[in-house]
């Protein structure tokens, strides 16, 4: 696969969308409206982020490009999976995001956490029915959570924006937003660590580890585009 950015506009030619893993194959209709967004907008809205895609490499047209497998894109099965996407691909500046995206997004990212931090609880905790009674006891709070947050209706806005409206999000609010709902759920794992009939090394080792694994999920972040 060619980079993107040594791609010119050739009808036949195939373009990879990284958002949602397919190969696109050019049609002259679509060498015309590359064309045009270069001259009124640049190469970069021309080309690498044409009609919402973000192309990240191409292939000639007598090439065939390999079988990909579709990942989720907005409106499918994973909005986390599709900002993160669209995050590491670091081509847009801001996002568009609807209030039910931004609750799955918010929704994916503590159930994730949770799933690590039950995978923390296995490996570092010795006694069967004490990893049984935690594990339990978070997939309890998180439901309390979830049901608590739905009755609430509470809709997640950027910072300073005002109540009701939902313009463009910039990628470090997205980021933040993920970083938090993961963070949530450490917390609360935290206090029932502290409340939990464990042994005082067991306590103290199952704590650090939570620590690290907060650490190690924000030095993992994608990175963030310039707006």
């Amino acid at each position: 696969m060619n980079p993107i950015k040594s791609f010119q506009p050739t009808v036949g030619a195939h373009v990879h969308d990284a958002l949602n893993n397919v190969w696109i194959t050019l049609k002259a209709e679509h060498v015309a409206d590359m064309e045009r967004g270069i001259r009124q907008y640049g190469r970069e809205s021309g080309i690498e982020n044409w009609d919402g895609f973000i192309l990240d490499g191409w292939l000639p047209p007598e090439a065939t490009p390999p079988e990909t497998i579709r990942t989720p894109g907005p409106g499918a099965n994973s909005q986390l999976d599709a900002i993160r996407v669209a995050l590491r691909a670091n081509a847009m500046s801001d996002y568009m995001l609807m209030p039910e995206q931004v609750e799955a997004i918010m929704s994916e990212a503590r159930a994730e956490a949770v799933e690590g931090v039950i995978e923390l609880v296995k490996e570092t905790v010795a006694s069967a029915d004490a990893r049984d009674r935690f594990v339990a006891q978070l997939r309890a709070a998180r439901a309390r959570r979830s049901t608590a947050h739905a009755r609430q209706g509470r809709r997640d806005r950027p910072p300073d924006h005002p109540t009701g409206e939902y313009p463009s999000w910039a990628p470090e609010d997205i980021e933040a937003l993920i970083s938090g709902a993961r963070a949530e759920v450490v917390r609360q794992a935290a206090e029932l660590v502290t409340q939990a009939v464990l042994a005082t090394d067991t306590r103290d080792r199952l704590l650090a580890r939570l620590r690290q694994f907060q650490a190690s999920d924000s030095r993992d972040a994608p990175p963030a585009s310039s707006p």
